[in-house]
């Protein structure tokens, strides 16, 4: 990399962003950014105009995450950089490496209320792990560079704020910094690998817990699965790094997980959390021995009080504990939630079937074709009425009509009235009315208690 005299601080800046391995560059071009969108432009950067900032934060949120890489956001200023808030907060929170280029009015007007002034140091300082300003163009290179190293090296949000007229000035770039990013390999002591092999070798029934830092430490994960005969439960943001190809995997607890990965999780008497952060303290067993493994030493304990916590990476630290751990011989534990998640997997496979083809019944009344069974409408009545008469399920049931007949003369509306089966009752019945009045009788099988339906066109009005 080459520093001439007299360098434009726009051209410094997107340089700078391209050396830490910047790809594309989100965001809506405005007066104050346009020196750096025309910097961009000149770069191997790749400048992605969205209809609204906050798409972008989404958007350079999920490169940053799926690629592993620095990406870069760029605003203008006021309620430019402004609409990024909701995208940065979550990206900060997600430790996507991401980089707001939050371009800012002149520093002559800033503390003046100018129009469209905004202190963004005050609005991203609790969203991001850097934010400061540009104040001189000779600050530029290297503010711009610690500004991408720490949003690498904590993987976080840093804001960058660049008043216009910083950008619209020349410097004599000759002080080569540079972006410099170490990954060490962290890992707990002996001491404390001892102690928690001597707690999960002392346990009968173990869960291990996984979250978003198990990625890249799937094979290490189910080696010590396949030790301690143990579950594997996950959170959402470990479903990439930990359900594939996984003969231990029993889903997720919470709100949105199932049976097995709940009961497992408070059955257990050692849960072995890996990279998890699972906020949610009500879903954590209480009377079983905790031990967390985590990164960050602020997430040790903080969810919910634990027996162990270390500090290290999930993969390196699977390495140095699994020749600790005796190997187990029963595996009823494991057997009896992998035998509930299977359960659980073949009732919301038989949900989706049934959906699929409740709309395909619905893709054929619209046409008037017959229904897969062969006796005309879906349920079994007659051949349906061009008029697409259709039945829907309710608990499970076919029994409320969806009427797509034109609009009437008389008020421009189709109106329903259902009234469904009791359920010791046989029939039940409706009408809808318009210019023409239809009725339906839906009659509740013996056999199976579903309801069966026939439409008929009863009169006109």
């Amino acid at each position: 990399m080459g520093y001439v005299m007299g360098k434009l601080v726009a051209d410094i800046i997107v340089e700078t962003l391209q050396s830490a391995g910047v790809r594309h560059c989100y965001g809506v071009v405005g007066d104050t950014l346009n020196l750096i969108a025309r910097s961009l432009e000149k770069s191997e950067i790749e400048w992605i105009s969205m209809r609204h900032e906050e798409a972008g934060a989404f958007a350079a949120q999920a490169e940053a995450q799926l690629a592993d890489r620095l990406t870069a956001v760029a605003g203008s200023c006021g309620p430019g950089s402004l609409h990024f808030i909701n995208g940065i907060f979550e990206a900060n929170r997600n430790r996507a490496p991401v980089i707001l280029i939050a371009s800012q009015i002149i520093r002559d007007e800033l503390g003046f209320d100018f129009i469209q002034e905004v202190d963004f140091k005050q609005v991203y300082r609790d969203c991001s792990v850097f934010c400061d300003m540009i104040h001189t163009p000779e600050q530029a290179r290297r503010k711009t560079v610690i500004a991408c190293q720490t949003a690498l090296s904590k993987r976080g949000v840093a804001v960058l704020i660049v008043p216009a007229d910083i950008s619209a000035s020349t410097v004599d770039d000759i002080i080569p910094y540079a972006v410099h990013v170490a990954k060490p390999v962290t890992r707990p002591n002996d001491a404390d690998l001892d102690e928690i092999a001597d707690i999960l070798n002392a346990s009968e029934n173990v869960v291990l817990y996984g979250g978003s830092g198990c990625q890249g430490a799937h094979q290490e994960i189910l080696a010590i699965a396949d030790r301690l005969r143990a579950p594997i439960a996950h959170t959402s943001r470990a479903k990439d790094f930990l359900e594939f190809d996984n003969p231990y995997n029993i889903g997720m607890t919470g709100m949105l997980g199932n049976e097995a990965g709940y009961h497992a999780l408070l059955d257990c008497d050692a849960l072995l959390m890996l990279g998890a952060d699972f906020a949610w303290r009500q879903f954590y067993p209480d009377k079983a021995r905790i031990v967390q493994v985590d990164i960050d030493p602020t997430h040790l304990g903080r969810r919910h009080p634990i027996t162990k916590g270390v500090v290290g990476d999930v993969k390196a630290t699977m390495e140095a504990l699994l020749p600790k751990l005796v190997e187990r011989s029963d595996a009823s534990f494991r057997s009896a939630y992998l035998k509930r998640y299977a359960k659980y997997r073949e009732a919301e496979r038989a949900k989706v079937a049934c959906r699929s083809r409740w709309q395909y019944s619905r893709k054929l009344s619209d046409t008037g074709d017959q229904s897969p069974c062969g006796q005309g409408c879906a349920v079994h009545g007659r051949r349906r009425h061009p008029g697409r008469l259709g039945l829907s399920p309710h608990r499970g049931e076919w029994a409320a009509p969806h009427v797509r007949q034109p609009a009437s003369r008389n008020d421009g509306q189709w109106h329903a009235v259902v009234h469904r089966a009791s359920e010791g009752g046989t029939r039940a019945a409706g009408h809808l009315h318009g210019r023409r009045r239809w009725t339906f009788d839906a009659v509740r099988r013996s056999d199976d208690g579903r309801l069966r339906g026939i439409a008929h066109q009863d009169c006109c009005l």
